[in-house]
């Protein structure tokens, strides 16, 4: 019976310790059995375009709230990924072209797409003629990911 009691006690430990360093590594953005990611935005449309691109992303877990990137500037966010490996960023853009208001959905972060997110960054641009991602930064990585939708007014 003193073999079970102290089975559970420990096991009790370890879990204890487990949640506890899980809890201070995300206050912390240190990760604990999970990576850390960082994901970048930078708006990159041209430079006539001096009303700022309007950019959301969000999680399941985490809003991060409706952004204001004017020509150049960025906006960027820490996570760690959950021991699961199905976090889940989606952002949504929008900027006033020559040719109308276009729009873009899109999955900003999958776990299927960190393995291409050198030492854990992944980087977006918004750009005149689509959406730009580069998990280095290397101005030779850079691929079109998407396209720009239209926004037709009902």
């Amino acid at each position: 019976m003193s073999l079970v009691i102290a089975k559970n006690c420990i096991s009790f430990i370890i879990l204890s310790c487990v949640f506890f360093l899980q809890a201070t590594a995300i206050e912390e953005k240190n990760c604990f059995l999970t990576t850390k990611y960082e994901v970048r935005i930078t708006n990159y449309l041209p430079i006539w375009s001096n009303i700022p691109m309007k950019v959301h992303c969000a999680s399941a877990d985490d809003d991060l709230g409706y952004h204001k990137l004017y020509v150049s500037n960025g906006f960027s966010w820490n996570f760690c990924d959950n021991i699961w490996g199905t976090t889940l960023f989606f952002c949504h853009f929008w900027w006033n072209s020559r040719l109308g208001p276009k729009e873009k959905k899109f999955d900003a972060f999958t776990e299927k797409m960190s393995s291409r997110c050198t030492n854990g960054v992944c980087n977006w641009e918004a750009r005149q003629n689509g959406i730009y991602f580069s998990g280095s930064g290397n101005p030779s990585s850079w691929q079109k990911m998407y396209d720009w939708d239209n926004i037709t007014r009902v």
